[in-house]
């Protein structure tokens, strides 16, 4: 199954017009709260993979693996596109999108037996709307 397109912003030279004009007001604010947010989860993840979940914590995935490149924990982010808010289907339905979520899971070797006998914890990341909701006011 093919991951979920999503641009690279890590080779600069695929971003064209992305990279030049006025800067966008407000941003300073934004990346502050990243910031400290992406501090958060470093600390209360430990020594784990940190797997983002979701839309919601894109920014922190974006923010961290270009924080975290260069280093030791440059393979530590992974984006785990899932989103089943608003699904009205029950999941014993859902067969699938059972399957194409267990495929996903297994690319990214996020299935039971990759976890138990991976080389790390994994910390799974996500944000709760009522942080997106406090991060907006």
């Amino acid at each position: 199954m093919p991951n979920v397109f999503r641009w690279n912003i890590a080779r600069r030279e695929q971003l064209g017009r992305l990279v030049t004009g006025e800067s966008v007001e407000g941003l300073p604010w934004i990346l502050e709260e990243v910031r400290r947010c992406a501090a958060r989860v470093i600390a209360m993840a430990g020594d784990s993979q940190l797997v983002f979940v979701g839309r919601s914590p894109e920014a922190l995935f974006d923010y961290l693996t270009g924080a975290l490149a260069g280093t030791s924990w440059s393979d530590r982010t992974t984006l785990l596109h899932l989103s089943l808010k608003g699904s009205s289907d029950r999941w014993a339905e859902m067969t699938e999108t059972r399957s194409a979520l267990r495929q996903q899971f297994g690319a990214l070797a996020l299935n039971p037996a990759a976890i138990v006998t991976g080389a790390r914890r994994i910390a799974f990341v996500d944000v709760t709307p009522a942080m997106e909701a406090r991060s907006r006011a």
